[in-house]
Order: structure tokens, then sequence, then C-alpha cells
């Protein structure tokens, strides 16, 4: 009787758990269904994604064309000392921004001013002889006046017989004297006032040259290059630093194939490496006559009989609109990355 009372109970339990079979069935197509759904949906995600990347590819592609292969270009200039001498003052330091026209170096002027003095006892020597010959000129113009006057009244006098013709003849000679003598004086005249003007350009040059002790900016930009120190002796020629000027621009190696719409005046958005975030804007301005490896020392020669054809990059110089950023130093070589619009929405 124990036996079969332990046994009986253990039936009823097997039959309310024969149905956990199909009940785990069903749980597993379900999950199965939903499973399927996820994945039809992240699917269509991705073919979303997809599409949507697709139409922007092609949307940047038709009308804009864009090259990381773009760098910051300026007009570096190399100041040079134009008269030779000891430097007596630097005003300048490394990197420092300078307005056009700032006092950078000065050379000693002492022997320079003494040549602006020498110059200038020299043109007044020489008006002081133009003067002279001035007033020779018009001493012999009043002589010869008279002398040819007297000359003409004793012609009139021997007509009428007041006066021999032997008197007349020594006026005529007196005349003609003089005339030489005034003759003289105005060559005389000439060339003294020639020498004026040789000693006014002498004066001149002198200013000149003084002026040069005096180094100025020639136009704004940063310093760099510094190669000068007071108390160094430098020579006519001798480079002194480098100013690189503000006027900045970007010239962009665009491949051959992106230029067949690309025309000057077109906007362009400027992003720069070193600035992530910033976009600048800007406008083509020329596009070089020639692709980069023409213009190189060697450049290539195709009729060799080895020829493999390789897209060509063309230098395009796109420039800045607006003046600089001070809070985006725009610095010389810099990596950047240029987007022209090439096409108007809806331009075919």
């Amino acid at each position: 009787m124990p036996a079969q009372s332990q046994t009986v109970p253990s039936d009823r339990n097997d039959q309310r758990e024969s149905p956990a079979p199909s009940s785990a069935l069903g749980a597993t197509k379900r999950v199965s269904h939903r499973r399927r759904r996820w994945i039809i949906l992240i699917g269509l995600i991705v073919l979303a994604i997809a599409l949507a990347v697709g139409v922007y590819y092609y949307w940047e592609s038709r009308y804009y064309a864009s090259t990381d292969d773009a760098y910051i270009e300026g007009h570096p200039v190399s100041v040079s000392a134009r008269v030779a001498g000891n430097v007596v003052g630097v005003h300048v330091k490394d990197n420092q921004h300078v307005p056009p026209g700032e006092w950078l170096v000065e050379v000693d002027p002492c022997d320079y001013q003494i040549g602006v003095a020498r110059a200038e006892a020299a043109l007044q020597a020489a008006q002081a002889n133009e003067q002279k010959a001035a007033a020779d000129v018009e001493a012999t113009r009043a002589d010869w006046t008279k002398k040819e006057q007297d000359w003409h009244r004793n012609e009139e006098l021997v007509k009428q017989g007041a006066v021999t013709t032997q008197t007349a003849e020594h006026s005529r000679a007196d005349a003609a004297a003089a005339k030489a003598n005034l003759d003289a004086a105005e060559r005389g005249l000439a060339a003294v006032r020639a020498q004026t003007g040789v000693a006014k350009v002498a004066v001149d040059a002198a200013h000149l040259q003084l002026s040069y002790t005096q180094v100025h900016a020639p136009e704004a930009g940063y310093v760099t290059q510094k190669s000068v120190e007071v108390g160094a002796y430098v020579n006519v020629g001798q480079p002194l630093l480098v100013i690189v000027s503000d006027r900045m621009f970007v010239i962009a190696n665009f491949k051959e194939t992106q230029l067949t719409h690309m025309r000057p005046g077109q906007p362009a958005t400027i992003r720069i490496d070193a600035y992530p975030g910033v976009s600048f804007r800007g406008h083509v301005d020329s596009i070089q006559a020639g692709t980069g490896p023409t213009f190189s020392l060697f450049p290539p020669e195709n009729a060799t009989g080895n020829f493999v054809k390789i897209v060509q990059r063309v230098p395009v110089k796109i420039v800045f609109d607006g003046p600089p950023d001070p809070n985006h130093r725009l610095l010389l070589g810099l990596s950047v990355q240029p987007k022209v619009r090439i096409r108007d929405a809806g331009e075919q």
C-alpha cells in the first residue's frame, strides 16, 4: 500500500507536465518571428542610410569639387639692407605682427649724414656760381646793348657827316665783341646751371642713402627668419628678415577631371586642419595654365615609349573673402580642404 500511494502522484505529475513541449515550440516561433522583424527593420535602416549616403555623394560630386591636396600659400617678402654699416637698432622681434611702414632696423646714419652735408655744401657753391654767372650775363648783355646802340647811332652820324667812317667801324667792332662776350657768358651760365643740376641730384641721392639707414616694413605681416642683431655689420643686399604678408591664399591641386565646370569667381568653402570645425569662405581666383609637373625642373617626357596615363592635377588659386580672422591665424603651408561649388541647383 505505501508503494502504490507513492506511484499514483507521480503519474499525475507526468500528465500535468505533458503539454510543455508544445508551449516551448510556440515560444521559439515567437522569438524567431520577432528576430525576423528586427532583421528586416535593420536591413531597411541600412538600406535607407546607404541610399542617403549615395544621394549625398551624388549631390557632392555633381555640384561640388573638393580635394585634400591643398595648402596655405602667401607672399613672403625678404627685407634686405640697402646701405652698408653697423646696425644700431632692431625694433622688432620674431613672429611679431607689424603694420606697413613699421620701423624694423636702423643702420648707423653718421656717414650718410656727412654725405648729405657735403652734397648740400656743393649745391650751395654751385648755386652761388650760378648767381655770379647770371650777373655776368646781365652785365655783358647791358654792355652789348649799349655798344649796339652806339654803333647804329654812329652809322646815322656817318650819313650826316658828323663822325668819320672809322669811328663807325670801331663802334661796330665794339658791338661785335660785346655780343661775343654775351654769348660766352650765356654758355658759362648754362654750364654752371648744369653743375647746379648735378649738385641737386647729388643732394637727392645723399638724402635717399640716408633714408635707407632706416628699414621699414613694405607691407603688413609677421616677422620671421630675423637674422640681424644690434652691433652687426651689414652689406648692401644682405637679408635681414622676412615679412610674411597678411595676404594669404590657397593653392589647391584639383584633378583634371574636376575642372570641367570650374571657373574663376565660383564660391568656395575652406576648412583648415589646424582649426577643426571652423570654415572660411572664399572664391576661385584663377586656374594655372598647366599641370603641376609641367613647370617642374624636369618635366615628364612622354615620348619615350613607356607612357602610363595618370590623372594629372592642376593648381587652382583660391582667395579668402573678407579680412583675416585674428582668432584663427593663417600660416604658410597649413593643410586645407577646399570645396568649390561648380554648379548651381538646377544647372545641367
